[in-house]
């Protein structure tokens, strides 16, 4: 049941950052991206994630014309189900820095507030984290519990699209 949403088709691109291409090369790398995602059959094809959190406005452009929606990282997570912006929707990033009572926290926010939270999640690891995109998989065994305590629905984007009628 896992989204494969795109994020690049190639490391070059990935790594400079969307920013840094030209227009051609942007729109052949969201084409053969978006070929492959679809060519492969990978549920979320029309999901899209910006590599690096990079976008400006000509990124954004370029990005709607392959994908109806896209997710930004970011630090305040919080995101209405009404989606004024669908190719710049918030998910908060996660870092080593993140505790398990500060993520505990942003839940509880969402809750309280009644809106949508989008965790990204880059690198789970066994252990203690010694990368800044790396997350105990103890803690994120312990969130998803504590989610699961709360009573909240856990869906996939798509799933939470669909519900808003958002993707054709």
């Amino acid at each position: 049941g896992w989204e494969v949403a795109g994020h690049a088709f190639t490391f070059a691109a990935h790594n400079a950052g969307f920013s840094t291409l030209s227009a051609a090369q942007l729109d052949d790398e969201l084409s053969n991206l978006r070929q492959w995602l679809k060519a492969n059959g990978h549920k979320g094809a029309d999901l899209f994630a910006y590599p690096l959190g990079d976008d400006n406005a000509a990124v954004v452009q370029s990005v709607g014309q392959f994908f109806s929606f896209a997710r930004q990282i970011v630090r305040v997570p919080l995101q209405s189900l009404t989606l004024d912006q669908p190719l710049r929707v918030r998910s908060y990033s996660v870092s080593s820095s993140d505790s398990l009572a500060t993520l505990k926290a942003v839940v509880d926010r969402a809750k309280a507030s009644r809106t949508w939270l989008i965790f990204t999640f880059h690198h789970i690891v066994t252990g203690t984290p010694s990368a800044g995109t790396e997350w105990a998989a103890a803690d994120f065994t312990s969130l998803v519990d504590y989610i699961a305590g709360l009573g909240m629905p856990v869906k996939t984007v798509g799933e939470v699209l669909d519900v808003s009628r958002v993707l054709p």
